[in-house]
């Protein structure tokens, strides 16, 4: 906590970065390269005074390394509401400024006014490395001896990412598909997933090209039956985002998706639209038990890739 006092005047702040994808918060947080970070800054003015005009906030990223502010993540809070931004900060040479008096009375620090501000950060092709983020500082403007001065409200301590090693991992894949209930066809029918996402999320810190050529695979372990046993004649089909198809064959995989994208790193989000992904077809005309669920098992796992 830093308080900074100028006659009477008390401003009490704090501010954490969050990984968005774990949830951890706080003054040292890990991070993979390439997700996105929030940074929250608050502060409150716990004095009677409104002596002071204009704060605004000032922010420094790290300028030696792939450091972005996420454009359009800027959202600003006064005592609780959200206000309406019509600007947006930007960044040169790693400095960032946003004059926050317009969006108080009269431009003017009140007693007990509460502010916060969240912002999000990306960084880029960083694998292994302690990185440290300057604190936010607040500045205020006010009238001394008839002139107008700007003075430093508060610095606060500076932040730590620690960013983990390389990393290729299959983080989440679809866990329950369902097609349904449905009556039993008289001729061969197709049915689509009623699920709405189909998506899969891959973490790859890689930064070797040719280490990054990974592709999921989906193996069919077990066809659709009963919990008797009762098989149900069908195919399952993987339509892949090129839009080719494949019938599972059991314990044989195929290929679900593979990775071109050899420049991206961080956390991958995969996901399928209606179309692709697992449709199922059933046999018409084949033996059905009415009332039964069918249930087959699929396998999804990471491997490497074709190589040119």
């Amino acid at each position: 906590m830093d308080i900074t006092v100028l006659d009477m005047l008390v401003i009490n702040g704090k501010q954490e970065l969050s990984n968005l994808r774990t949830e951890e918060s706080g003054s040292k947080i890990t991070a993979i390269t390439n997700e996105v970070i929030r940074h929250t800054i608050q502060f409150e003015n716990e004095s009677d005074l409104n002596i002071l005009y204009d704060p605004t906030l000032n922010l420094t990223l790290p300028t030696d390394i792939a450091a972005d502010y996420v454009a359009d993540s800027l959202t600003v809070y006064v005592n609780g509401e959200e206000k309406s931004l019509d600007k947006d900060i930007i960044f040169e040479n790693g400095k960032g400024k946003l004059n926050l008096g317009e969006l108080l009375e009269s431009n003017e620090l009140q007693p007990n006014d509460d502010i916060m501000v969240t912002l999000h950060y990306r960084f880029k092709n960083i694998v292994d490395t302690r990185l440290t983020i300057p604190g936010a500082a607040i500045t205020g403007t006010y009238m001394a001896e008839g002139e107008s001065k700007t003075f430093p409200l508060m610095n606060l301590s500076q932040l730590e990412i620690e960013f983990q090693n390389e990393e290729l991992t299959l983080n989440k894949v679809p866990e329950s598909i369902q097609f349904g209930v449905n009556d039993i066809p008289t001729s061969t029918s197709t049915y689509n997933r009623i699920n709405e996402s189909f998506a899969f999320q891959v973490i790859d810190t890689l930064q070797a090209a040719e280490a990054k050529k990974w592709q999921i695979n989906a193996t069919l372990k077990s066809d659709f039956q009963t919990s008797s046993g009762d098989p149900l004649f069908s195919d399952l089909i993987f339509t892949n985002k090129k839009g080719v198809e494949y019938i599972l064959q059991k314990d044989t995989p195929v290929p679900a998706y593979v990775n071109d994208e050899l420049t991206t790193y961080g956390v991958r989000n995969i996901e399928y639209g209606s179309n692709e992904g697992l449709t199922l077809r059933v046999i018409g005309g084949a033996p059905i038990k009415k009332s039964e669920t069918y249930t087959a098992v699929i396998e999804w796992n990471l491997s490497e890739g074709p190589k040119e």
